[in-house]
């Protein structure tokens, strides 16, 4: 019997086992090994590039707060804006935003609608997720007030 015994094959059958792992295995083993080996040497910006392009190489959208065009979005903020003003009407449609106490219309409106979904990636046009918003620019350093109207 010992005679039959063939080594070499005995490794390759060992390495093709400890191979098949599952996937959730591989992604902890992956991680386990980025957070030891890699993440420690990498800084701020850094990470935001390695994870950028991790998701770019994956197919996936990376986290707003890893691009660099989110942080020029609010880059100044509480500089300039001290309170917004967010109202939406009993149906949960949004009615108006005022900046420091400036109720913004057309295009004024329009670009600081756009300029709050682009940082915080919430569609404001509704109120199902305005705390989130509210949270947002609390870290801001910016006061924000929603007011429901009734118009019915």
């Amino acid at each position: 019997m010992r005679d039959n015994f063939d080594v070499h094959e005995w490794n390759i059958r060992n390495i093709r086992e400890a191979k098949n792992i599952s996937g959730d295995e591989a992604v902890t083993k992956t991680i386990e090994f980025l957070r030891k080996s890699i993440y420690p040497k990498l800084t701020d910006d850094e990470m935001d590039k390695f994870v950028v392009g991790i998701c770019e190489f994956m197919d996936c959208t990376p986290p707003s707060y890893r691009l660099n065009e989110d942080k020029s979005i609010t880059e100044g903020w509480n500089d300039k804006i001290e309170k917004i003003g967010i109202s939406y009407v009993s149906n949960g449609k949004l009615y108006s935003i005022s900046v420091n106490g400036e109720k913004q219309r057309g295009e004024d409106f329009d670009n600081i609608k756009k300029l709050i979904q682009d940082a915080t990636q919430i569609d404001i046009s509704n109120d199902r997720h305005i705390d989130k918003v509210v949270d947002f620019m609390k870290g801001l350093g910016i006061e924000v007030t929603v007011f429901e109207m009734d118009v019915s």
